[in-house]
């Protein structure tokens, strides 16, 4: 991907899709405790940017 064509985005070399059944499901699983616990210790291992995108991808 050609950084100049998003500035805002970050710049990685990894990438991680998950798909949720809903939108909502998503949401949530973003502020489940279990979920920010983990998110809490991701955070000292890496930058890291989460984007949840609604609708069909395929």
């Amino acid at each position: 991907m050609d950084p100049g064509a998003l500035p805002e985005s970050m710049t990685s070399k990894r990438v991680l899709v998950v798909e949720f059944s809903s939108y909502e499901q998503a949401k949530a699983c973003n502020i489940d405790p279990y979920y920010a616990k983990a998110k809490s210790v991701a955070f000292l291992a890496y930058k890291r940017e989460m984007i949840i995108i609604e609708g069909n991808l395929a």
